[in-house]
């Protein structure tokens, strides 16, 4: 069991390494919600591993997946991958699948922090170990959790925007700003609302709609075609996940021919977590004000010190007796 523990909380500190800024391979074709069950791993020493995604929607979600499936084939582990779809209910249908299959471990990025709660308490009871990335549940015990502290990143987002504004010549106190959300049942959004927002108060910025987009880039276009429509005199725009919405944010306001360069009459600040290729192409192919917090740097460095610790512990033959 101190191999699949240490061999699976490795997994996860490779995974939250490649979210941080990683090109996105295409994902694979994952299971429907409404797919036959997979099939259950073989009676043998073979580690299996069970995947719980959340979607594969998104640049950062395709990189979770692909990566998890990497590390498990060069490990030589089997894996069952069961993508929900950002669907909680599908996500708690797969965990009592991977249970019943008897795999040796599961690993996941909830869909819903309370939903998915009762799903690693009933892996808990099946003596299933569980690591978490990126976002928490409310309940249950978990092996390891691997992310960064996302009320940090909404409320650095916040200080970028200050800067920014400055930079521009705008007064933050009273900026005018749209705030787009993440899905506010995941622990990610929550926390990445509350630092923004604590900033916001701080500089005084005016938040003039926060829109709940769900992590989902269709709904981040809707968001802002609306949000700006709404509201013309917007000056800034607060993005909790440039893998799921700067694309889509970025082509809303070419569509309302507000995508201005900086120096421009009405050019809109933006500021984003993540770091993503999207965000970062933004800002190394256009001379756009796409800003995004460093501190994913640091959340690198601890996650290869982790890495390290990790697999030494999992593949090192002295502390294997």
């Amino acid at each position: 069991m101190k191999k699949i523990l240490s061999v699976l909380l490795a997994l996860a500190m490779v995974l939250s390494l490649a979210a941080c800024g990683a090109s996105a391979p295409a994902a694979t074709e994952a299971p429907a919600a409404d797919a036959p069950a997979a099939e259950a791993p073989a009676a043998d020493d073979t580690i299996t591993i069970g995947i719980a995604h959340y979607a594969t929607s998104d640049q950062g979600a395709c990189v979770y997946a692909e990566m998890a499936k990497a590390f498990c084939d060069e490990q030589g582990w089997k894996y069952i991958f069961l993508d929900a779809n950002n669907n909680a209910e599908d996500q708690a249908k797969h965990f009592q699948d991977l249970i019943s299959m008897g795999v040796d471990a599961i690993l996941t990025v909830p869909v819903d922090a309370a939903a998915c709660s009762d799903s690693v308490i009933a892996a808990n009871e099946a003596g299933i170990p569980v690591c978490m990335m990126d976002r928490s549940t409310e309940e249950g015990a978990y092996l390891a959790l691997v992310q960064s502290d996302n009320v940090e990143h909404g409320y650095q987002s916040g200080v970028a925007m200050k800067e920014a504004a400055e930079a521009a010549g705008l007064d933050p106190n009273g900026l005018v700003v749209l705030e787009l959300l993440g899905d506010q049942t995941s622990s990610a959004g929550q926390e990445r609302k509350k630092g923004f927002e604590a900033a916001a108060a701080e500089f005084g910025f005016n938040i003039v709609q926060s829109i709940d987009a769900h992590w989902i880039a269709d709904e981040g276009y809707n968001a802002v075609m609306d949000g700006m429509t709404a509201h013309p005199d917007v000056q800034a725009i607060f993005l909790p996940s440039d893998n799921c919405y700067a694309a889509a944010c970025l082509s809303a306001l070419d569509q309302l021919g507000l995508k201005k360069q900086i120096g421009e009459e009405g050019h809109i600040i933006i500021t984003c977590v993540d770091g993503g290729p999207d965000a970062l192409n933004g800002i190394q192919s256009y001379p756009y004000r796409l800003v995004i917090p460093a501190i994913v740097i640091s959340v690198i460095v601890l996650s290869l010190n982790l890495l390290g610790d990790g697999l030494r512990d999992a593949f090192d033959p002295k502390l294997k007796s």
